[in-house]
């Protein structure tokens, strides 16, 4: 990952599934404001994740009541788990950058 030239575009977090609505825009849709701090990058990828675990968990409950529940929240699940394993890379080479490359 260019970290260099990822920091001053800000980090795309546009989930796929937004190609499929057939725009010819190709413009990124969900982008982390590349002013944003390390500490506000890892309050989102946290949030990200907690969103995610109550996702899960209310799939758990809804499991057998609708067949199609557990795979729409699976899709929704690996979609926001795609863009938290972005946002911790980006962290990753950040604090990386800032550690000298030890990080």
């Amino acid at each position: 990952m260019n970290t260099t030239n990822q920091q001053a575009k800000g980090l795309n977090l546009t989930p796929a599934i937004v190609s499929n609505w057939g725009t010819t825009s190709k413009a990124d849709v969900l982008i982390v404001n590349p002013d944003a701090i390390l500490h506000q990058r890892a309050a989102l990828a946290w949030s990200m994740a907690f969103e995610s675990l109550n996702l899960l968990e209310a799939g758990q409950l809804s499991h057998g009541s609708y067949q199609g529940n557990d795979k729409a929240v699976l899709c929704v699940a690996i979609e926001r788990m795609h863009q938290i394993t972005t946002l911790l890379q980006d962290i990753g080479d950040r604090t990386a950058a800032l550690e000298g490359g030890f990080a």
